[in-house]
């Protein structure tokens, strides 16, 4: 069985469309959003073990659905930014003797819908979900820094059985993101660390599916199957749609107002509001 870990800091201020960096998206405060991820999770797989990772000093909610809070110290007494604060407790959390199974490292705005431990059928280190970018433009500025990453954090398969290689790959992520401008500390430095880390600078094909750069093994997984996100919306006017055939299906930015309608409609979940639950939302399990 694997277990699932998410990285989340209750949000400060409203910064561009992510989720992550936004107290409400549509009609639900962020911490609404996490439970129903971890939910999904438990709902087809009952065993498996949710871990939330933190910082030291965040508000927590009680009532959440994850099994374990995990808060990563931090070295300057605040944060240094959404990324830098990720990549910290990632390293953190495989150092630990919490990363003792099969692992998979998700967003708080994502749904489970089927069949994930076949990733796990492979020989891999690290498993990261391509996307192809072949297509995209160059971006013009830094809020389009992602048109260009092949690579997305909201899903990262790890393995335990060489976890001295897994410490390894987020020790050489946390290295090349603190060499990075600080604006790819709050926004963009995750993907931009792994790329990097995983010797994939300038490659933006989906082969090799599998490669080892820096004594690390790396497998790629696609994202229409394993962290499929609707095609994006200039306008931002998402319409419900069933995708029955990815494992996980990512709420990226304002897709996540259409987040409850799909695992209400699709998944057939059940919620109802509840102002003593995280998120003023209480998830029926």
């Amino acid at each position: 069985m694997f277990q699932v870990v998410c990285f989340a800091v209750t949000p400060t201020k409203s910064r561009g469309a992510n989720l992550s960096t936004r107290r409400r998206v549509g009609s639900y405060p962020f911490w609404a959003y996490a439970n129903l991820t971890v939910s999904s999770f438990k709902r087809l797989e009952p065993k498996t073990r949710a871990l939330l990772l933190t910082v030291k000093k965040a508000k927590v909610p009680k009532g959440l659905l994850f099994d374990k809070v995990r808060r990563s110290e931090n070295t300057t007494g605040e944060s240094r930014g959404l990324m830098m604060d990720e990549l910290v407790g990632w390293l953190d959390f495989v150092k630990s003797d919490l990363f003792d199974r099969p692992t998979v490292l998700i967003d708080p705005d994502l749904l489970y819908q089927s069949n994930l431990m076949a990733a796990f059928q492979v020989s891999f280190d690290i498993g990261l979900t391509w996307r192809d970018v072949s297509d995209a433009p160059d971006p013009v500025d830094f809020s389009q820094t992602a048109n260009r990453q092949p690579y997305n954090a909201g899903v990262i398969f790890l393995s335990p059985e060489r976890k001295d290689r897994v410490i390894r790959f987020f020790e050489t992520c946390l290295s090349e993101l603190m060499s990075m401008e600080e604006k790819y500390w709050g926004w963009f430095g995750d993907q931009e660390a792994i790329i990097n880390a995983a010797g994939r600078q300038g490659h933006l094909d989906f082969e090799p599916q599998v490669w080892e750069h820096g004594g690390v093994k790396f497998q790629s997984f696609p994202s229409d199957i394993y962290n499929y996100s609707q095609p994006w919306e200039p306008s931002g006017q998402y319409q419900l749609t069933h995708f029955p055939l990815p494992s996980i299906i990512h709420f990226k930015g304002m897709r996540a107002k259409l987040m409850f309608r799909y695992a209400k409609e699709f998944l057939n979940m059940r919620f109802q509001p509840d102002r003593r639950s995280p998120g003023g939302m209480k998830i029926v399990l």
